[in-house]
């Protein structure tokens, strides 16, 4: 008897520790993939300015990602990354990315285009893109966003 309450207690101890562990992964793991992804807003015109973990050298910084009515735009060290774009019938038409020389290379581009896609999709837009980073970024790194596209 003293054994089987002992092998229950431990057994409840080690499914409170697994449960803790598990439940602070899942907190951890939605934090996450909110601050990463765009599609926990609610409504998109509330983006105004979103907090996103950067893929590049500058790896675990956390860079601004803002918008207003046509571009979404990165300020870091006093430069200016953007992407440009217009809605017009029920399509986003994507036109330019611009990142700076200083910033090249830490993956602005590749925020600013991920950015416009889930804007796009947040609004039920169709996508025209005429800007080749864009292009590129898509079929690379995104093909799911390729029914999207015309």
């Amino acid at each position: 008897m003293f054994s089987l309450s002992r092998l229950m207690y431990s057994r409840i101890k080690q499914f409170r520790l697994n449960s803790f562990k598990m439940s602070s992964m899942l907190h951890f793991t939605s934090i996450a993939l909110r601050s990463r992804n765009f599609t926990n807003l609610t409504r998109a015109n509330a983006l105004q300015s979103i907090m996103s973990p950067s893929n590049s050298k500058c790896m675990g910084s956390l860079v601004n990602v803002q918008h207003n009515d046509s571009k979404f735009f990165i300020k870091m060290d006093n430069e200016i990354a953007y992407l440009r774009y217009n809605i017009a019938n029920g399509i986003m038409y994507v036109t330019h990315t611009k990142v700076p020389d200083k910033l090249n290379g830490q993956g602005l581009g590749k925020l600013l285009s991920k950015a416009a896609l889930e804007y796009a999709i947040q609004h039920d837009l169709l996508i025209k893109i005429s800007c080749p980073f864009v292009t590129r970024y898509v079929k690379k790194y995104e093909p799911h966003f390729l029914k999207y596209i015309l």
